[in-house]
């Protein structure tokens, strides 16, 4: 049966065939596969667990399961567990293998490209978030000097309006470092895994309201 499906298709794919599942799974390893097509009878284990057994390894690969036995619990089987792309019956038509195995090509490829893109735009995140990181750490020592040189400014200077704009550039500060602190616990907090904690929101307000009292 396998150098039959060979020699009958071999014109329009480069097929690969495995008398075994372990056979199967070597020639897995070697290379990429677009489309795997697998029979539900199969020695050591069915066209369903072997399907299975290698669809975390290669998530890309589509998989196509051929049996004889039409039973619906199989049908089922092989899409939640094997998460089969096509069953198809035997005896099949040519006609229904070709376009199974052409539709599945193409599955194959868009799911490579959109990894492609999805790893890309992960990396491109990454790289954005550490720039982020960086450049908001870097910016604390110049806020915290301009901070130091206002007050210095506001110690020599009796002008009044003078202090009125030295207290305008340090809210201004101020709220930039609030920003740029922001960005900080952003990132880090991004790294972390997310944490559940009971909030006591009382004693929550009782601070804000005690730390702003003298303002």
């Amino acid at each position: 049966n396998l150098t039959g499906f060979k020699a009958q298709f071999r014109r329009i794919f480069d097929i690969e065939v495995a008398l075994t599942a372990q056979e199967a799974r070597e020639k897995l390893a070697l290379k990429p596969f677009h489309v795997l097509l697998t029979d539900q009878r199969m020695p050591e284990m069915s066209g369903v667990e072997f399907c299975e057994s290698i669809k975390d390894e290669y998530p890309d690969t589509v998989r196509i399961l051929v049996t004889a036995y039409a039973d619906i619990n199989t049908v089922i089987d092989a899409i939640n567990k094997g998460q089969v792309y096509r069953y198809i019956a035997k005896p099949w038509q040519d006609e229904d293998i070709m376009i199974a195995i052409k539709n599945g090509v193409d599955l194959a490829v868009s799911r490579r490209e959109l990894r492609k893109r999805t790893d890309e735009l992960q990396k491109a995140y990454d790289e954005l978030n550490r720039f982020i990181y960086s450049a908001s750490h870097d910016m604390r020592a110049p806020l915290t000097s301009i901070l130091g040189v206002v007050n210095l400014a506001e110690q020599e200077t009796t002008d009044e309006k003078m202090h009125e704009y030295l207290r305008m550039v340090e809210v201004s500060v101020k709220r930039m470092e609030v920003l740029n602190n922001n960005v900080i616990d952003y990132y880090i907090n991004n790294k972390k895994q997310a944490r559940l904690e009971v909030l006591d929101f009382v004693e929550m307000i009782d601070q804000t309201v005690s730390s702003l009292r003298y303002y």
